[in-house]
């Protein structure tokens, strides 16, 4: 009877299945990683005080909101403006929502701002842009 040398298959098992674990963990690093990229690219679309105007507000001192109209030439992104009332700055999605993220030349977008925030007809709200803050007073709040 001729003796064969080799492994056993109970140490085969074990060693497709290292492999096979080893593998996924390299494919599982290299998807992760791209897809981190990807996530983490925003589009940075400048805004300029020339790009945005305040066009209208309205609703009560409790729950306020504003429509500005993007006035520039180009597409503008408008998810992380940040906003300040008076002289203190809101959180996002906390303090106040914005319609769009993405907002197109000549269109127009809403800031809502939450109930809660201290409002009457002197409350100055202001966006605080790239190269300078743009600001306004909406004085027909119910």
């Amino acid at each position: 009877m001729r003796y064969r040398k080799g492994i056993t298959p109970v140490v085969a098992v074990v060693l497709l299945i290292a492999v096979t674990v080893a593998g996924a963990a390299v494919v599982y690093n290299s998807i992760s990683g791209v897809q981190s990229q990807v996530t983490n690219q925003r589009p940075t679309l400048p805004i300029s005080g020339d790009s945005v105007e305040f066009e209208s507000c309205w609703g009560t001192p409790g729950d306020p909101s504003f429509t500005i109209r993007n006035t520039g030439g180009q597409a503008i992104n408008v998810s992380e403006i940040p906003v300040r009332v008076n002289k203190s700055y809101l959180e996002a999605t906390t303090d106040y929502t914005v319609s769009q993220s993405i907002v197109n030349p000549q269109s127009t977008f809403t800031i809502n701002v939450n109930p809660g925030q201290p409002f009457n007809s002197e409350t100055q709200i202001s966006l605080i842009l790239e190269e300078e803050t743009v600001s306004d007073q909406c004085r027909n709040l119910n």
